[in-house]
């Protein structure tokens, strides 16, 4: 591992509108010991050319070429297998950061030994300047701990503030192996909002995708039991994203009805009604049984 060097793990597929501005901003970041390693999904555009060419130009680009589509997750651990650097970060292929992040990031890394996961805010971005909004932000630098991380990540605490992960799983695991956890401010990851993405989409997919992010935390869990209530309260945050994308993105009533059969056809499966009854409190209970 190179004690200063900070990989950039992007995952690809059929990006090529995008990824070049990823790349730019990264190339541009006022500090230049940073590897960007990409791992394309089978793309069917031009990525492939794209990253092709900036390798040409720049020796701190690896591309690692999968054959099968297994989605960001996977990708991302590849990413994390042929990574050099002691510190990580994951980026998506049509996002971008502000370009004084990393020499941010590490100068805060060397003044806080013990931190061992930092995170910063958000901004969504749109077709243009003018329609950016703030989606999360944090007013000071803040050390919290890796149980008030846990809760936050997983809507377990009621606070003041929020988290928003890409990747659950990892975020979860990554969290509950962390020492310290740092929140910094007046730092963005620019989130760009396309018509494809989930949030503008709907599938059975999604809830297949999320059975199996339950699968996998239920098996870590059973190792770290004293984060049972927080899985549980993940399996609720999860619930709730897919029944909100759902039911604005679907009209169609009897479609609707059809995502929610099979979701709850699976979560039957994968756990009992008195294992939900007993997470779920009795003013909780109440208030959904009963109109008040």
């Amino acid at each position: 591992m190179n004690e200063n060097l900070i990989s950039i793990i992007i995952p690809t597929l059929n990006c090529g509108n995008t990824l070049p501005k990823t790349i730019n901003t990264l190339l541009s970041q006022s500090i230049k010991n940073i590897e960007i390693v990409i791992i394309d999904n089978n793309s069917t555009d031009n990525t492939e050319n794209i990253i092709y060419n900036f390798q040409k130009e720049y020796n701190n680009i690896k591309y690692i070429k999968n054959n099968n589509n297994n989605g960001p997750g996977i990708a991302r651990n590849t990413g994390i297998l042929n990574s050099k650097g002691n510190y990580i970060c994951f980026l998506d292929s049509d996002d971008w950061i502000d370009l004084y992040a990393f020499e941010i990031v590490l100068d805060t890394f060397n003044k806080n030994p013990n931190c061992d996961l930092i995170i910063w805010g958000i901004k969504n971005e749109f077709n243009n300047l003018y329609s950016t909004n703030v989606r999360l932000s944090y007013k000071n630098l803040n050390k919290i701990t890796k149980d008030t991380a846990m809760g936050l990540l997983c809507n377990s605490w009621s606070l003041d503030i929020k988290y928003i992960f890409e990747d659950a799983e990892f975020s979860f695991k990554a969290i509950s192996q962390s020492n310290e956890i740092i929140l910094l401010p007046n730092l963005y990851t620019h989130y760009y909002q396309r018509e494809q993405s989930i949030i503008h989409s709907f599938s059975q997919k999604y809830i297949d995708d999320a059975f199996d992010l339950f699968k996998n935390l239920e098996k870590y869990v059973s190792d770290f039991p004293q984060y049972y209530e927080d899985f549980c309260s993940m399996i609720e945050k999860v619930t709730k994203t897919l029944f909100n994308i759902m039911f604005e993105r679907i009209i169609n009533v009897e479609e609707q009805k059809k995502y929610t059969t099979y979701y709850f056809e699976k979560l039957l499966q994968f756990t009992t009604l008195k294992e939900i009854i007993n997470y779920l409190d009795i003013d909780r209970i109440k208030k959904i049984i009963i109109n008040n």
